[in-house]
């Protein structure tokens, strides 16, 4: 009888690497639906998560996605007051699972 070993998911570190080499290394962002219709509703933008990208921060361990079970990360600067929930395809590509502005002083030009 084998065992499984547990899967190894990136750390905070290299969550936050990977999410920095998908949008400024040549990486690709995936952007479902669901994704798309919270960024338009709350006024974020591929250049709002690109900004996060460079000074963001994944601060908490990464949870299973409730419906498939991914790897899910958070990542968030309270000066751009965007968090984003996002799972790790590969290396150099993530997926976007929702956005969340909370509203505190932020704004647009």
């Amino acid at each position: 009888m084998t065992t499984k070993k547990p899967k190894k998911h990136p750390s905070k570190e290299e969550a936050r690497a990977i999410f920095h080499a998908a949008f400024d290394k040549g990486g690709t962002v995936i952007y479902p639906k669901y994704a798309k219709a919270r960024m338009k509703e709350r006024d974020i933008d591929a250049n709002d998560l690109m900004e996060l990208s460079r000074c963001g921060f994944v601060y908490d361990s990464p949870e299973p996605h409730i419906k498939t079970g991914d790897m899910v990360y958070r990542m968030e600067n309270s000066k751009l007051v965007i968090k984003i929930a996002f799972n790790i395809v590969n290396k150099k590509t993530i997926r976007i699972i929702t956005v969340m502005d909370s509203g505190k002083g932020r704004s647009k030009p």
